[in-house]
């Protein structure tokens, strides 16, 4: 028994006080504006079997995951929150997320037409998200496929976007350039897809003002205390 003490090495002790009373801080920043969670990689290794329905009961209803299997685990958890996957889809998938109810994150005209078919073979249309790169270069449709998803009309037989979302690469740079082009570029991203949801901040986003805030705001990090604002005094608990 002592053999086996000695082998445990450390224990992490989480405080789930500190993170109910973060995101009361992030809601208070973003208010009136929808705050999500990003419990992504088990709540940042933190646990979501605990994390997230703390959250669910501090008021939080939508959350983020990268993967299907975290996704999978997480309708377990909680049966009736609204849960989006980042990664989009495989090959394969599309089942699996129509069984649990999972909204995908579609980040390329291959995820799109996957889905698009899919719904074609069930003759039913099918929720999903969009995802556009307006900056951050690793995940998302680029301009010129955004065209061509808005210029193919059998697209919008099948898929019902319910966010249309994109990512800040510097938002941890207060007075970065690109914070201000990528502000530009999604607010006439808008423009064009009318009547659906926005959303453009994750945790240092939330900081740089409401005109970063649209209708969604996707916090993550901030969540568990890491400071969405290096070199300056930590807002989270």
């Amino acid at each position: 028994m002592a053999f086996q003490n000695c082998l445990r090495g450390s224990i992490l002790t989480i405080d789930l006080d500190a993170i109910r009373d973060n995101y009361r801080i992030l809601r208070e920043t973003a208010n009136p504006i929808k705050v999500a969670a990003v419990v992504k990689a088990n709540a940042y290794g933190l646990g979501a079997d605990k994390i997230a329905p703390l959250l669910q009961n501090s008021g939080c209803n939508i959350f983020f995951v990268a993967t299907l299997d975290e996704a999978v685990q997480l309708r377990s958890i909680l049966p009736h929150a609204e849960i989006h996957v980042f990664n989009g889809i495989l090959p394969g998938w599309p089942k699996v997320m129509i069984e649990h109810r999972l909204r995908p994150v579609l980040n390329s005209l291959e995820q799109v037409n996957l889905w698009h078919k899919h719904a074609q073979n069930m003759q039913t249309t099918l929720v999903a998200d969009l995802h556009i790169d307006t900056g951050m270069s690793r995940l998302g449709l680029p301009p010129n496929e955004v065209e061509k998803f808005l210029q193919t009309p059998l697209y919008s037989n099948t898929i019902k976007l319910d966010l249309v979302l994109s990512h800040l690469s510097n938002a941890d740079k207060s007075d970065h350039q690109m914070n201000l082009e990528q502000l530009n570029k999604f607010q006439a991203i808008t423009k064009l897809f009318k009547s659906k949801r926005f959303s453009l901040a994750a945790s240092s986003g939330i900081f740089l003002g409401t005109n970063y805030h649209f209708g969604l705001v996707r916090p993550g990090i901030a969540l568990y205390g890491g400071n969405p604002l290096p070199g300056k005094p930590n807002p989270m608990v």
